[in-house]
């Protein structure tokens, strides 16, 4: 394994100025999620779809998809981590149809982090 710069990750993985990024796999994905939103020059939104540790939040501003409109305050000049909610000590995910439509909304973000 070569370790890449954080900083090197989006060339890296050939993302375009604007990409919808499901990540997938057995370990290891909110480090890369995180490590990729800070690396980011970009209005980025980070978010699951399933289940994360409520702690889980790479120091990222948290906002809950529950409120209406959730995005309208943020001003997109650094990541931010978007859920459901929380139950259990766990940080629940959003529903997949919200992703395509942040990343729809070209006037809201370049890039959706799943």
């Amino acid at each position: 394994m070569i370790p890449i710069p954080s900083k090197r990750l989006a060339s890296a993985l050939n993302l375009k100025q604007r990409e919808l990024v499901a990540l997938v796999g057995g370990g290891g994905k909110s480090t890369l999620l995180f490590q990729l939103a800070r690396s980011l020059n970009r209005r980025t939104i980070v978010t699951t779809t399933t289940k994360m540790g409520e702690r889980q939040t790479g120091s990222l501003e948290v906002v809950e998809a529950a409120f209406t409109r959730p995005l309208e305050l943020w001003n997109g000049t650094s990541p931010v981590f978007v859920r459901a909610g929380v139950k259990d000590g766990k940080s629940i995910g959003v529903r997949p149809s919200l992703c395509d439509n942040w990343f729809s909304d070209h006037s809201l973000c370049d890039v959706v982090l799943v």
